[in-house]
């Protein structure tokens, strides 16, 4: 079930690793951001106004555009409340935690579907945020280990590691129009 969401998982997370590194995070706070928030849109958005030198305004501003980012999240985990009744508190903690759009979709459709085990939206969440800190680590490393682009022929190496991702983004666009379900997903 979670197969078809690795690429795209991995694409959305190398990209966030990539912006981390460039907007000068340190591996630490990168790696804590993806680990600790597993919550893609809202890493992305926190990544656009990321401060050197943080001040009171400057983390309550963070606060509020990831707490305005995820508010779909508060919809989404009550769905979950009649499966999630029975579990114990640790069990709900780490379930609400994995709680990402493709993980809630993926177990609500096995529940609709009769499905009763949460082992399916366990397994599920837990493949995705590792698959999502792995790949965040390998884009941070390969971002920082590059030279800057204004350094011309040294950064050829960089890109010839990169031309699997330019060859699936050139397939992409090849592919036909998404549907309007597609594009409510996003």
């Amino acid at each position: 079930m979670t197969l078809p969401l690795l690429p795209s998982i991995t694409v959305f997370a190398a990209a966030f690793g990539s912006l981390a590194a460039q907007k000068g995070m340190t591996w630490d706070q990168a790696l804590a951001m993806s680990g600790i928030v597993f919550a893609g849109a809202s890493q992305m958005v926190c990544i656009e106004i990321w401060r050197e030198v943080w001040s009171l305004p400057a983390l309550l501003e963070v606060m509020a555009v990831t707490a305005f980012v995820n508010a779909r999240m508060i919809l989404m985990s009550a769905s979950l409340q009649p499966w999630l009744k029975h579990a114990s508190g640790p069990q709900q903690a780490l379930m609400l935690f994995l709680l990402t759009d493709a993980n809630w979709l993926l177990g609500m459709r096995y529940r609709q579907g009769g499905g009763r085990d949460l082992g399916i939206y366990l397994g599920s969440g837990l493949i995705l945020w590792v698959v999502w800190v792995a790949a965040r680590c390998r884009a941070f490393w390969w971002a920082r280990s590059c030279p800057s682009r204004a350094a011309s022929a040294s950064t050829s190496s960089c890109r010839s590691s990169s031309r699997p991702c330019w060859f699936l983004c050139g397939r992409a666009s090849a592919l036909p129009s998404p549907g309007p379900w597609q594009a409510a997903s996003l």
